[in-house]
């Protein structure tokens, strides 16, 4: 979860997937600054472009959506992980789950911070995404009543698998939850949302007793965009699209198309036959049609691989800071 939901972002075309050249001390640094003195960068943005960009649902315009992921993604989908996690640690038998898996949580949203962040200033922002939506996510599904109905859901945990490569980058991350909804009426077809770095809306088709092919499509996250004067952030969307085969929930493969990929194909443990039955496959192509290739091992969830390199977009920040 660390790595699939900590490094969502480095999907969006301008971040770089260098582990090697990211700057770790200076992005924890300047998003702990954020969250602890917070009047600093929202004095910065304006009190009132801040509360209708980054908290309330008054902006619609392609520019102007920071709050949408921050409803759908921290809030929503980091208060089901929350519940989710601290399941994990209870059947684990560890002691006081719940602050283990709220500890987790925040510290899978700390790195999404961090990864957003790099060379920048984390600005109001990061205050909004941990301490308003991560964090009261966390309370809210702490809830018993709250908490009781994520474990009645059919919900899914879609994760790609991330790979990483000999020169130090890591690619094919992103954190997808899904929920299947029945349909009134209709036997073997179910409503199916993808939530993640966008929100993903189709159609899930029964096929025998175990197995599904669900067609989903939906908004994509493309650019995060930071005002170099306010520091106020918003994003820009664009469409996406996939196929999905699953059994009893698990995915087992998955083909996308998406406005930061021409297409991806994830096939996942349990498919490929003989010695590879433990191994999942990937294979995409980005925009310019670079190829990404990769083997991932069952028992960690992530594998090696190898991409096509292209510019380094930690360099070009670093030099813009230097000039």
């Amino acid at each position: 979860m660390l790595v699939n939901r900590g490094l969502d972002v480095w999907r969006l075309e301008q971040f770089s997937p260098s582990l090697v050249k990211f700057p770790y001390r200076q992005s924890a640094r300047s998003v702990w600054r954020s969250i602890t003195h917070p009047g600093e960068a929202i004095d910065r943005t304006g009190l009132w472009p801040f509360v209708k960009n980054e908290v309330l649902p008054l902006r619609w315009r392609k520019w102007r959506s920071a709050w949408m992921p921050n409803y759908t993604l921290h809030f929503f989908q980091g208060g089901v992980t929350y519940v989710r996690t601290e399941g994990w640690f209870a059947d684990h038998a560890w002691p006081v789950p719940k602050l283990w898996a709220g500890a987790t949580v925040f510290a899978a949203a700390y790195i999404t911070e961090m990864a957003e962040t790099g060379y920048g200033n984390a600005g109001s922002a990061a205050f909004a995404d941990l301490i308003i939506f991560d964090l009261g996510g966390i309370l809210v599904f702490s809830i018993p009543g709250v908490r009781n109905w994520v474990g009645k859901g059919r919900i899914m945990d879609w994760s790609l698998q991330p790979v990483f490569t000999p020169n130090g980058e890591v690619y094919n991350v992103s954190d997808y939850m899904t929920f299947k909804f029945g349909l009134p009426f209709v036997d073997k077809v179910d409503f199916l949302w993808r939530l993640g770095l966008g929100s993903w809306l189709g159609l899930s088709f029964a096929h025998g007793e175990t197995d599904a092919f669900s067609i989903a499509v939906g908004g994509e996250t493309i650019n995060k965009i930071v005002d170099a004067n306010t520091l106020e952030e918003s994003v820009t969307f664009g469409v996406g699209a996939g196929i999905f085969y699953d059994r009893n929930g698990s995915l087992l493969a998955s083909l996308e198309w998406g406005p930061e990929r021409w297409v991806a194909l994830n096939v996942y443990p349990g498919v490929l036959p003989g010695a590879f039955g433990n191994m999942g496959l990937l294979f995409s192509l980005d925009r310019e049609f670079r190829p990404r290739v990769g083997l991932v091992a069952r028992a960690f969830g992530m594998g090696l691989g190898f991409s096509h390199r292209g510019p380094d977009k930690y360099d070009a920040q670093q030099a813009r800071l230097n000039r």
